[in-house]
Protein backbone atom coordinates (compact mmCIF):
# COMPACT_ATOMS: atom_id res chain seq x y z
CA UNK A 1 0.00 0.00 0.00
CA UNK A 2 3.47 2.58 1.34
CA UNK A 3 4.94 1.65 -2.60
CA UNK A 4 1.58 2.26 -4.54
CA UNK A 5 0.85 5.46 -2.71
CA UNK A 6 4.64 6.80 -2.80
CA UNK A 7 4.42 5.60 -7.17
CA UNK A 8 1.47 7.84 -7.94
CA UNK A 9 3.09 10.75 -5.41
CA UNK A 10 6.46 10.11 -7.55
CA UNK A 11 3.89 10.92 -10.52
CA UNK A 12 2.43 14.14 -9.14
CA UNK A 13 5.61 15.48 -8.26
CA UNK A 14 7.18 14.58 -11.41
CA UNK A 15 4.15 16.62 -13.30
CA UNK A 16 4.95 19.44 -11.17
CA UNK A 17 8.30 19.40 -11.80
CA UNK A 18 7.79 19.94 -15.14
CA UNK A 19 4.73 22.49 -14.98
CA UNK A 20 7.00 24.61 -13.53
CA UNK A 21 10.21 23.94 -15.12
CA UNK A 22 7.90 24.27 -18.56
CA UNK A 23 6.29 27.97 -17.14
CA UNK A 24 9.42 29.03 -15.68
CA UNK A 25 11.62 28.77 -18.91
CA UNK A 26 8.74 30.42 -20.99
CA UNK A 27 8.72 33.46 -18.26
CA UNK A 28 12.61 33.55 -18.26
CA UNK A 29 12.81 33.09 -22.19
CA UNK A 30 9.87 35.95 -22.83
CA UNK A 31 10.35 38.53 -19.85
CA UNK A 32 11.40 42.07 -21.29
CA UNK A 33 15.34 41.51 -20.20
CA UNK A 34 14.89 37.72 -20.16
CA UNK A 35 17.47 35.19 -20.62
CA UNK A 36 18.42 32.94 -23.24
CA UNK A 37 17.35 28.58 -23.34
CA UNK A 38 21.01 28.38 -22.92
CA UNK A 39 21.21 30.64 -19.89
CA UNK A 40 17.67 28.89 -18.62
CA UNK A 41 19.66 25.66 -18.67
CA UNK A 42 22.88 26.31 -17.28
CA UNK A 43 21.48 26.66 -13.46
CA UNK A 44 22.44 24.05 -11.09
CA UNK A 45 18.95 24.08 -9.94
CA UNK A 46 17.28 23.32 -13.05
CA UNK A 47 19.44 20.50 -14.27
CA UNK A 48 18.86 19.10 -10.82
CA UNK A 49 15.23 19.62 -11.28
CA UNK A 50 15.15 18.38 -14.80
CA UNK A 51 16.72 15.05 -13.52
CA UNK A 52 14.28 14.58 -10.45
CA UNK A 53 11.85 15.28 -13.01
CA UNK A 54 12.91 12.30 -14.82
CA UNK A 55 13.69 10.04 -12.05
CA UNK A 56 10.54 10.75 -10.29
CA UNK A 57 8.52 9.76 -13.51
CA UNK A 58 9.63 7.11 -14.75
CA UNK A 59 10.41 5.49 -10.87
CA UNK A 60 7.15 6.18 -10.20
CA UNK A 61 5.64 4.02 -13.16
CA UNK A 62 8.20 1.48 -12.62
CA UNK A 63 6.66 1.00 -8.87
CA UNK A 64 3.43 1.23 -9.84
CA UNK A 65 3.81 -2.23 -12.50
CA UNK A 66 6.07 -3.85 -10.93
CA UNK A 67 9.51 -2.90 -12.59
CA UNK A 68 12.75 -2.22 -11.79
CA UNK A 69 13.03 1.24 -12.67
CA UNK A 70 15.72 4.54 -12.30
CA UNK A 71 19.06 2.16 -11.05
CA UNK A 72 19.63 3.06 -7.12
CA UNK A 73 23.05 4.22 -7.92
CA UNK A 74 21.71 7.01 -9.79
CA UNK A 75 19.24 7.98 -8.45
CA UNK A 76 20.78 8.37 -5.21
CA UNK A 77 22.75 10.86 -7.09
CA UNK A 78 19.26 12.77 -7.75
CA UNK A 79 18.59 12.87 -4.29
CA UNK A 80 22.01 14.20 -3.52
CA UNK A 81 21.62 17.03 -6.13
CA UNK A 82 18.63 18.00 -5.19
CA UNK A 83 19.85 18.06 -1.62
CA UNK A 84 22.24 20.43 -2.55
CA UNK A 85 19.85 22.49 -4.40
CA UNK A 86 18.29 22.92 -1.53
CA UNK A 87 21.04 23.63 0.59
CA UNK A 88 22.73 25.78 -1.29
CA UNK A 89 20.06 28.01 -2.03
CA UNK A 90 19.00 28.27 1.74
CA UNK A 91 22.17 29.33 3.04
CA UNK A 92 24.14 31.09 0.11
CA UNK A 93 21.55 32.08 -2.30
CA UNK A 94 18.53 33.28 -1.30
CA UNK A 95 19.30 36.55 -0.65
CA UNK A 96 21.10 37.31 -3.79
CA UNK A 97 18.30 35.86 -6.17
CA UNK A 98 15.53 37.02 -4.10
CA UNK A 99 12.67 37.92 -6.80
CA UNK A 100 14.01 36.43 -9.50
CA UNK A 101 11.88 33.35 -9.72
CA UNK A 102 7.76 33.68 -8.78
CA UNK A 103 6.99 32.86 -5.04
CA UNK A 104 5.61 29.31 -6.11
CA UNK A 105 8.32 28.45 -8.65
CA UNK A 106 10.70 29.01 -6.24
CA UNK A 107 9.37 26.54 -3.21
CA UNK A 108 8.73 24.20 -5.59
CA UNK A 109 12.61 24.53 -7.06
CA UNK A 110 14.17 25.23 -4.39
CA UNK A 111 12.30 23.13 -1.23
CA UNK A 112 9.09 21.21 -2.13
CA UNK A 113 10.87 18.51 -4.79
CA UNK A 114 14.20 18.70 -3.04
CA UNK A 115 12.21 18.17 0.32
CA UNK A 116 10.18 15.22 -1.32
CA UNK A 117 12.95 13.16 -3.34
CA UNK A 118 14.74 13.14 0.51
CA UNK A 119 11.67 11.52 1.59
CA UNK A 120 11.38 9.00 -1.09
CA UNK A 121 14.78 7.91 -0.94
CA UNK A 122 13.53 7.17 2.59
CA UNK A 123 10.37 6.16 2.62
CA UNK A 124 11.29 3.65 -0.75
CA UNK A 125 14.93 3.27 -0.11
CA UNK A 126 17.42 1.18 -2.68
CA UNK A 127 16.72 -1.84 -2.97
CA UNK A 128 20.33 -2.73 -3.44
CA UNK A 129 23.29 -1.29 -1.11
CA UNK A 130 24.62 1.65 -2.35
CA UNK A 131 27.89 1.90 -1.36
CA UNK A 132 30.35 5.12 -0.55
CA UNK A 133 32.37 4.02 -3.66
CA UNK A 134 29.76 5.89 -5.46
CA UNK A 135 30.31 9.29 -4.08
CA UNK A 136 33.20 9.71 -6.46
CA UNK A 137 30.93 9.14 -9.63
CA UNK A 138 27.76 11.44 -8.16
CA UNK A 139 31.01 14.46 -8.30
CA UNK A 140 31.32 14.30 -11.86
CA UNK A 141 28.35 16.02 -12.68
CA UNK A 142 28.97 18.99 -10.31
CA UNK A 143 32.46 19.07 -11.48
CA UNK A 144 31.49 19.15 -15.04
CA UNK A 145 29.19 21.55 -14.22
CA UNK A 146 31.74 23.81 -12.29
CA UNK A 147 33.96 23.85 -15.39
CA UNK A 148 31.54 24.34 -18.00
CA UNK A 149 30.27 27.81 -16.57
CA UNK A 150 33.66 29.03 -15.97
CA UNK A 151 34.47 27.91 -19.59
CA UNK A 152 31.11 29.86 -21.12
CA UNK A 153 31.01 32.34 -18.79
CA UNK A 154 34.46 33.73 -19.27
CA UNK A 155 33.19 33.49 -23.36
CA UNK A 156 29.53 34.74 -22.97
CA UNK A 157 30.08 37.33 -19.77
CA UNK A 158 27.53 35.70 -18.07
CA UNK A 159 27.59 33.33 -15.02
CA UNK A 160 24.72 31.59 -13.20
CA UNK A 161 25.39 32.25 -9.38
CA UNK A 162 27.46 34.85 -8.41
CA UNK A 163 30.20 32.58 -6.17
CA UNK A 164 31.25 31.49 -10.24
CA UNK A 165 31.56 35.26 -10.98
CA UNK A 166 35.07 36.04 -10.60
CA UNK A 167 34.71 39.48 -12.24
CA UNK A 168 33.84 40.74 -9.32
CA UNK A 169 36.53 39.22 -6.70
CA UNK A 170 38.95 37.51 -9.23
CA UNK A 171 39.26 33.56 -9.79
CA UNK A 172 40.94 33.21 -6.50
CA UNK A 173 38.10 34.15 -4.40
CA UNK A 174 36.34 31.68 -7.21
CA UNK A 175 38.37 28.70 -6.56
CA UNK A 176 37.82 29.08 -2.74
CA UNK A 177 33.92 29.52 -3.03
CA UNK A 178 33.85 26.22 -4.95
CA UNK A 179 35.84 24.20 -2.66
CA UNK A 180 33.40 25.17 0.24
CA UNK A 181 30.97 24.53 -2.27
CA UNK A 182 32.61 20.95 -3.16
CA UNK A 183 32.98 20.11 0.50
CA UNK A 184 29.59 20.82 1.31
CA UNK A 185 28.72 18.58 -1.96
CA UNK A 186 30.63 15.69 -1.00
CA UNK A 187 28.96 15.79 2.92
CA UNK A 188 25.54 15.82 0.98
CA UNK A 189 26.65 12.72 -0.88
CA UNK A 190 28.06 10.55 1.74
CA UNK A 191 25.04 11.29 4.23
CA UNK A 192 22.57 10.35 1.15
CA UNK A 193 24.50 7.26 0.94
CA UNK A 194 24.54 6.56 4.83
CA UNK A 195 20.77 7.49 4.99
CA UNK A 196 19.87 4.68 1.92
CA UNK A 197 21.49 2.09 3.93
CA UNK A 198 19.55 2.92 7.32
CA UNK A 199 16.64 3.07 5.45
CA UNK A 200 17.12 -0.04 3.79
CA UNK A 201 18.40 -1.73 6.99
CA UNK A 202 14.89 -0.78 8.39
CA UNK A 203 12.92 -2.17 5.24
CA UNK A 204 11.24 -5.58 5.73
CA UNK A 205 13.31 -8.65 4.36
CA UNK A 206 10.80 -9.31 1.64
CA UNK A 207 11.72 -5.46 0.20
CA UNK A 208 15.22 -5.82 0.46
CA UNK A 209 16.62 -7.67 -3.30
CA UNK A 210 19.55 -9.88 -2.49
Amino acid sequence: MVLRIMAVLRIAFAALAGYTLVFAAHRAVTAQNGIGVVEFFSYFTILSNAAAMVVLGVGGVALLFGLRGVPDAVRGAVVAYMAVTGLVYAVVLQAVQEGQLLPWVDDVVHRLLPAFVLVDWLAVPPRRRVTYAAVPYWLIFPGVFLAYSLTRGAIAYWYPYPFLDPRVDGYLHVAAESFIVALAIAVICLAVVWLGALARRAAPDSYRAL
